[in-house]
């Protein structure tokens, strides 16, 4: 028997969880997408708003007065995020969505969290 008897359904949510790929959303401040930071390399991924990100280096480099460079670092700030999650997996992904189809063609229901239910491996 499988260790944890739970249903197909909620193992492919917690797959999907787990390997999915982070979406970043958008600025809370202007509602652009959120990109990238740059970095250097590893572990959490930098996210932030990349027009909040540009003006907070154009006031730094111009010697802004303070309320400009608060308003670009508060701007920046507030779209500021940190990724702690790997990059997803897209084979299982792949792999998800290929199951998914084979069980609609089928037109076989999910399995149930029954462990009787379950196969012996």
């Amino acid at each position: 028997m499988y260790a944890n008897p739970i249903s197909d359904d909620e193992l492919l949510a917690k797959l999907r969880a787990k390997y999915d790929r982070t979406v970043p959303g958008h600025c809370p401040h202007c509602g652009t997408a959120v990109t990238v930071d740059e970095h250097k390399g590893g572990y959490p991924l930098p996210w932030s708003c990349p027009v909040g990100l540009k003006a907070l280096q154009d006031a730094r480099a111009q010697g802004a007065d303070e309320p400009t460079l608060e308003a670009a670092q508060a701007h920046w700030q507030a779209s500021r995020w940190e990724d702690y999650r790997r990059v997803g997996d897209r084979r299982v992904m792949e792999l998800i969505e290929r199951y998914e189809q084979l069980r609609a063609q089928v037109g076989t229901p999910a399995t149930p969290a029954d462990a009787s239910a379950t196969p012996v491996a």
